[in-house]
């Protein structure tokens, strides 16, 4: 009864800290990726529940197979509809549970081997993994909740297994089942659930090796043997999911392995060593540089020092390997644990990263086991060995610790604002790399939305005169920002940025939208150019049949569910043709999946037809027609 009430403490504390770093998180936007994965993606509102539905690639031409967090957003939207606000709530509710596990997980094994202040441990571990700033990004970002769900069904398959073996050797029927079924749950929210089945391994020999006196081989095979029935529970989960995996997916992954990859990245740069590097000094001193980009632009792998470092990072990986299996550390094994939940990420295969070396979202698993690994280092063991002295042992751990922790909750305070929205998570990110393409363009998007033209203006006519040019994504932007001010020059631009694109929607290949996903810029994005030219010519140039012709080209590049805004666009267009009933009718149809996303793209009808017959009063009758339409947003 004691330990409950110890452990509903650990629980309170880790509510208030949550409710102190992470409350302004519920008023945040979608923001990054989220339109792309999930809010653009009507159907998750419109269509009925379905297998295909929810099995769909994450990104089209990718193979990221997470059914059970569609499942969720499926759920969340069509009980709660589609509010930022209520998808935050309930990332920060995964996240605190995730949090309690850890503390659980902490509590559990500190009862067993650190039976002293285990409470205390917990609070602690919990604590580290709340306030550890690389959680900023799985934790304020909506579309964090694979990482989070996947996290969220380890450790509570970790907690089951210990606890269960250390009740009873042989794990029963129903800890199995129920473990298999966390697994299972793991793997259909992210392909991280991969590695689930070796942690679970490494926990349970770590158990035997701590409360059984034998060889490494004895107690690897006594973990077999006794608990076969789990190790072949969680084979036929691994089949499971491989055959639901090929039935959904057009290839196992989307990318291949080559020569070149291999001999100039793996064994020329060193990559794997130096990502393991990376998250080492996240995993240590994340404050050091806690954002969204680690360009590999960034990162020296040539130089002397960097790999030392990377070196060193390999010889720390065998140390602990070494204390491990030879020294039986349950602190180690634990930090084994963690290494295992970043292996696929180790560019030991070719990632979609977006150019970056590693995301801090990548590690949302593994510092759930580096924090309770750090109940069990032998603190005093190691300050014995330097001589130290008892009382300025405690002393020097504690401030240590509160320094740490001190500079931990003003990183996390300090950032977790500027995941407000687009406009400031990207203002801040282009600012730590002026020279990265993505964080430009983004930036460039974030305060187009925020219709924040004329910065758009002034910063894109900054870097073309330090360039002596604009990238395609960014001449985009910019003709935009300039077409929503009413220059006509902005058309000037867009003319450019198209003719420069390669034409993907003139290809007769069956898979030609599936190439225009890998070009440097998103078919979305392409989209948007052809959809900005055409407004651009209706608005400007009165050449409503050119502007149709280029809207086409431009539904052309998207998938049925992200037509919502060019649907509102070619509504206007059809107006000012004088198809007045084809123009209310797809208005209408559109506005109801609007009205369900809880999307005020509706407008966007009657401003367009505002600003034509501003700019184009002599069309008297369409103007009239449109002054005297009741159906238009105005």
């Amino acid at each position: 009864m004691l330990k409950q009430k110890k452990l509903r403490l650990v629980f309170v504390g880790l509510l208030l800290l949550l409710a102190a770093f992470y409350y302004p998180a519920i008023h945040f936007e979608y923001v990054w990726d989220d339109t792309l994965l999930f809010v653009g993606k009507t159907s998750l509102l419109t269509q009925p529940l379905s297998w295909q539905l929810l099995s769909e690639p994450v990104l089209p031409g990718t193979t990221y197979f997470r059914p059970l967090v569609f499942l969720s957003w499926y759920l969340e939207f069509n009980w709660l509809g589609q509010s930022s606000t209520t998808s935050h709530i309930i990332g920060l509710i995964i996240f605190y549970f995730n949090c309690c596990l850890v503390a659980v997980l902490a509590y559990i094994l500190a009862a067993k081997f650190k039976p002293q202040y285990a409470a205390r441990w917990a609070l602690f571990a919990g604590g580290f993994y709340l306030l550890h700033p690389a959680l900023i990004e799985s934790s304020a970002w909506v579309s964090g909740r694979f990482d989070q769900l996947c996290t969220l069904f380890s450790l509570l398959a970790a907690v089951l297994l210990v606890k269960a073996q250390l009740q009873q050797q042989r794990i029963g029927f129903l800890s199995v089942f129920a473990i298999s079924v966390c697994v299972m749950c793991a793997l259909l929210s992210k392909e991280l659930g991969l590695v689930l089945p070796a942690i679970l391994l490494v926990l349970s020999f770590a158990l035997y090796q701590q409360t059984e006196n034998l060889s490494f081989v004895a107690t690897l095979k006594r973990c077999l043997f006794e608990q076969k029935v789990l190790w072949l529970s969680l084979m036929v989960v691994l089949v499971m999911y491989f055959v639901l995996r090929a039935n959904a997916m057009s290839s196992m992954y989307h990318a291949s392995m080559t020569v070149d990859y291999i001999q100039n990245t793996i064994i020329k740069d060193w990559l794997p060593l130096h990502t393991l590097l990376f998250y080492l000094q996240q995993t240590f001193i994340p404050f050091s540089s806690t954002n969204i980009l680690h360009p590999l632009d960034d990162w020296n792998f040539t130089g002397a020092v960097e790999r030392l470092k990377a070196i060193m990072a390999g010889v720390f990986v065998l140390w602990i390997v070494w204390q491990a299996i030879c020294k039986k550390s349950l602190a180690a094994w634990l930090s084994i644990t963690a290494l295992l939940s970043i292996a696929l990420v180790l560019n030991f295969i070719p990632l979609a990263t977006s150019g970056n070396i590693g995301h801090e979202r990548f590690m949302t698993m593994g510092l759930a086991f580096v924090a309770v690994a750090l109940v069990f280092v032998p603190y005093s063991h190691v300050l014995n060995q330097l001589k130290v002295r008892l009382h300025t042992q405690k002393l020097l751990v504690g401030i240590i610790v509160l320094v740490w922790f001190s500079i931990c909750a003003i990183t996390v305070k300090s950032i977790i604002p500027l995941w407000q929205s687009d406009y400031s998570l990207w203002k801040w990110t282009h600012k730590l790399h002026p020279e990265a393409g993505i964080a430009r363009y983004n930036y460039f998007y974030g305060a187009l939305k925020k219709r924040q033209y004329q910065e758009v203006i002034d910063e894109a006519e900054k870097y073309s005169k330090k360039h002596n040019g604009l990238e395609v994504a960014d001449q985009l932007a910019y003709a935009s920002a300039l077409i929503n001010q009413a220059k006509p020059e902005g058309l000037k631009y867009l003319e450019g940025a198209i003719y420069a694109l390669p034409k993907f929607h003139e290809s007769k290949a069956p898979d030609a939208r599936r190439h225009a996903d890998y070009f440097r810029i998103t078919a979305n994005q392409m989209a948007g150019a052809y959809s900005s030219y055409a407004l651009g010519q209706m608005l400007f140039e009165n050449d409503l049949e050119k502007s149709e012709k280029y809207l086409d080209i431009a539904e052309w590049y998207l998938l049925k569910d992200q037509k919502e805004m060019p649907n509102y666009q070619r509504s206007a267009l059809l107006f000012a043709q004088g198809k007045y009933d084809k123009s209310e009718a797809l208005y209408l149809e559109t506005k109801l999946t609007s009205d369900k996303i809880k999307s005020e793209a509706y407008y966007v009808t009657g401003q367009v037809l505002k600003t034509y017959c501003e700019r184009h009063p002599e069309r008297q009758t369409i103007c009239q027609k449109f002054k005297e339409n009741t159906v238009f947003a105005k």
